[in-house]
């Protein structure tokens, strides 16, 4: 086939074709056709086959061409793969040609990387060798992050006041434990007949419900007391009178003064303190004032 693509007629004689092995050996033993001396002519029959193999010789020319063509192709194939695996196994995409290389004129040098660890232009090799690690040009300096304007937070200082809640109706205890949760720490209480029917409760606070007061700033309670009485009205009764009825409401510490009083009922009271309906202590002092005789 060899012969006939390169336009060979294929030699006479031959019972069968010859591969490209027997092709080269059959060209190399004959070697080049000598050409015929004039003077001498050979016989008529010898002609022919010299031209049969030098039209071999062409063949095996054209066949070693073909074969080292085919040979190039695959070897060229195999390292175009070769380089798609080893590009599709780098982790690193390969960089598209520069645009500039296509122009015409010499191609400027490519400028080396440098090095990672590499010291800032004008800074001294062995000054950047001692810094510790982490303190590149690729950490932002302390200057740029104060300058962004990021807040700076600080401990937030305890509250110093508050509400005053209502305490009114409770218990002393009830009261107190009510005043410290809220932070109030400065309490006091006084026991009094305040008119309220309910002993031992709270009947009046200062700072009043809802008052915005200091921690520290007192806070007073008045608590019911339990032998509060009323006072009766004894005014225009005899000394005598008036002290037995005083004593029968539960007080027990009557103080008479007897004065001038310009009241022409000698020995009668004219005034009493304190005033009659007042809720008072039964062991508290309760004054009447009575009209003494022979006064002008």
């Amino acid at each position: 086939m060899l012969a006939e693509a390169a336009g060979l007629a294929e030699p006479a004689g031959l019972a069968e074709p010859l591969g490209l092995a027997g092709v080269v050996s059959l060209a190399g033993a004959s070697g080049p056709a000598e050409p015929a001396d004039p003077a001498q002519p050979g016989p008529a029959d010898d002609r022919p086959r010299r031209r049969n193999r030098g039209r071999l010789a062409w063949a095996a020319v054209v066949a070693v061409l073909i074969a080292g063509s085919a040979a190039g192709g695959v070897a060229l194939r195999h390292t175009l793969g070769h380089q798609q695996i080893i590009a599709a196994s780098s982790p690193h995409p390969a960089r598209p040609a520069s645009s500039s290389m296509s122009q015409s004129g010499p191609a400027s040098p490519r400028a080396v990387d440098a090095p990672k660890n590499a010291p800032p232009a004008g800074q001294d090799p062995a000054s950047s060798a001692l810094a510790p690690p982490g303190t590149g040009q690729d950490q932002p300096s302390t200057s740029s992050r104060s300058s962004a304007g990021s807040p700076t937070s600080s401990p937030s200082s305890s509250p110093t006041a508050g509400t005053v809640p209502n305490v009114l109706g409770t218990t002393l205890s009830a009261a107190t434990s009510a005043l410290k949760a809220r932070g109030f720490t400065n309490i006091s209480s006084v026991e009094g007949c305040y008119g309220s029917t309910d002993v031992g409760d709270v009947v009046k606070q200062v700072p009043g419900a809802g008052a915005q007061a200091a921690f520290t700033s007192p806070v007073q309670l008045s608590i019911q007391a339990s032998n509060c009485y009323t006072v009766p009205d004894v005014v225009g009764m005899t000394q005598a009178a008036a002290t037995s009825a005083l004593q029968a409401a539960g007080f027990t510490n009557v103080y008479a003064e007897v004065e001038c009083y310009g009241s022409t009922a000698v020995g009668d009271v004219v005034s009493q303190s304190p005033a009659a309906g007042t809720s008072y202590g039964g062991s508290q002092q309760v004054t009447i004032d009575v009209q003494a005789a022979g006064c002008t």
